[in-house]
């Protein structure tokens, strides 16, 4: 398993599929740990569909749903996967494509390639699927199908960019940051950013699925009024204070509070650890912090956050 990686290449993060045969372990143990649970249950996911682009042949740039990857780590289309709750074996169902695809897509693949690159027990079509369960005699199929990185060192050039005059695709600024999606054909961000507005960033990264985000919110003129001073200290103050109380166990409900015509948010990541937390954002946080950092334009600057080493 541990041969069997995901990488994209020099300076990005090699993932093994012995991450996801741990994800499977765990989802059974899970499941295994349930009540009422029956014996010779079997997990059944869907993955990922490939869309066109309206009546074209030019494909959307696919993205594999989240649970299926969470599971399998598959990056293909089209395809589902089962998990042997009492055994935790693995089958990986893939469609069988004519051979008209090579020409126009690129190599077929036999099932044996997608049972070493996704380290699963078996593999088959998806025209198969029907009979393959028939076989296994499941008593219950427990189906899902979902709907539906570091971020600092982005945010970081944004916040060494933005000043006034800038326009809001370009930076998102001013009451407009109290919408939680600003910035859609119904609501254009065409605002010009003016001296004295706040400006909040909810962005981040993603890789192999896997995403990150965080939100930072800073004056565009890089120095704080004594009224967005106040009210930015008061949710970094919030935003510590929960950070203090984080350890396994707790669920803290989210709430969004609004003061005149702007809006601060702050949102961190954080890995619970067993007796607490560790902070991975590395941003400015604290108004001091943000100042100074945004007086030095030098794209050179670095920013080593204090707050990395308080205990919370």
């Amino acid at each position: 398993l541990a041969q069997t990686v995901y990488w994209m290449g020099k300076d990005t993060l090699q993932v093994s599929a012995a991450l996801f045969a741990e994800n499977r372990r765990r989802l059974c143990a899970g499941l295994k740990g349930r009540q009422g649970l029956q014996p010779k249950s079997l997990v059944l996911l869907q993955g990922g569909e490939q869309k066109q682009r309206y009546c074209t042949d030019t494909d959307i740039l696919f993205r594999q749903e989240s649970f299926f990857h969470w599971t399998f780590g598959v990056t293909e289309a089209d395809c589902y996967g089962a998990v042997d709750v009492d055994t935790g074996k693995s089958l990986l169902f893939v469609p069988k494509l004519p051979e008209s695809y090579a020409t126009w897509m690129g190599e077929i693949y036999p099932k044996e390639h997608f049972k070493e690159k996704y380290a699963v027990d078996e593999v088959h079509y998806t025209s198969d699927i029907a009979d393959v369960l028939t076989k296994m005699k499941p008593s219950v199929l427990l189906t899902l199908r979902g709907l539906n990185t570091d971020s600092g060192s982005t945010t970081r050039e944004v916040m060494k960019t933005v000043k006034p005059g800038h326009k809001e695709y370009e930076m998102e600024s001013g009451n407009n940051s109290s919408v939680l999606h600003y910035g859609h054909t119904g609501a254009p961000n065409d605002k010009t950013i003016e001296d004295g507005d706040m400006c909040l960033f909810d962005m981040g990264g993603e890789y192999y699925c896997y995403t990150s985000d965080i939100t930072c919110s800073f004056p565009a003129n890089g120095k704080f009024t004594p009224d967005q001073k106040a009210i930015y200290e008061a949710v970094l103050k919030s935003s510590r204070a929960v950070m203090a109380a984080i350890k396994p166990g707790p669920f803290i409900l989210a709430s969004l509070s609004d003061y005149r015509s702007a809006s601060v948010r702050i949102e961190d990541d954080i890995a619970v650890t067993e007796d607490g937390m560790e902070l991975l954002t590395c941003v400015p946080r604290t108004v001091e912090e943000i100042e100074a950092f945004m007086a030095d334009r030098s794209p050179e600057k670095s920013f080593s956050p204090a707050v990395s080493s308080e205990k919370f």
